[in-house]
């Protein structure tokens, strides 16, 4: 798990995360989790890394406008758990609180090996704020809004390869 890193990753890192995915010794399923905060910086080598992966993250946070569809804040959305993909287990949850979270940009759904899904997705009535340095503030002192990133928002997502172990077996590596 990286939990918003706060410095980019070396490449030395970014290998021992390419060795635990793709070690064949065992056929078990893997993951290496990735959590962003908005406000975390620019991380290139991270950001060239998930788009191996087919994803990628932007300095931005995305806000709900219906009141309906977050708690407390416009920030903190109630997301919508995607049925894109299926994660082999029973869940009764229908909504995941997402607070203070970065749209994903899903940049293919299937290229080398490696097929990429929506978990989470904001509602229709959300919008992308840009948090980078030197955005445009509005009269409230708010980032701009993003007039092109209105709607749905990719609020997690998965990128899945399917890898054959040395026992012939195939198991699954995602990030």
């Amino acid at each position: 798990m990286l939990g918003v890193p706060s410095t980019d990753l070396t490449s030395e890192e970014v290998e021992k995360l390419n060795t635990y995915l793709n070690d064949t010794s065992s056929s078990v399923d893997r993951s290496v989790l990735i959590v962003s905060y908005p406000g975390q910086g620019e991380l290139p080598t991270l950001n060239s890394y998930l788009g191996e992966w087919g994803m990628s993250v932007t300095p931005s946070i995305v806000y709900e406008e219906e009141s309906t569809n977050y708690m407390q804040s416009p920030s903190t959305l109630l997301a919508t758990v995607s049925e894109d993909v299926d994660l082999e287990g029973e869940s009764a949850y229908s909504y995941i609180v997402s607070p203070t979270t970065n749209p994903i940009s899903i940049l293919w759904d299937a290229r080398n090996s490696v097929s990429v899904y929506p978990l989470l997705t904001s509602s229709e009535t959300s919008y992308v704020y840009n948090v980078t340095e030197g955005s445009t503030l509005t009269e409230e002192g708010d980032p701009e809004r993003d007039p092109d990133a209105t709607g749905v928002q990719n609020l997690a997502a998965i990128g899945v390869k399917s890898v054959r172990g040395d026992d012939g077996d195939y198991f699954n590596a995602s990030v």
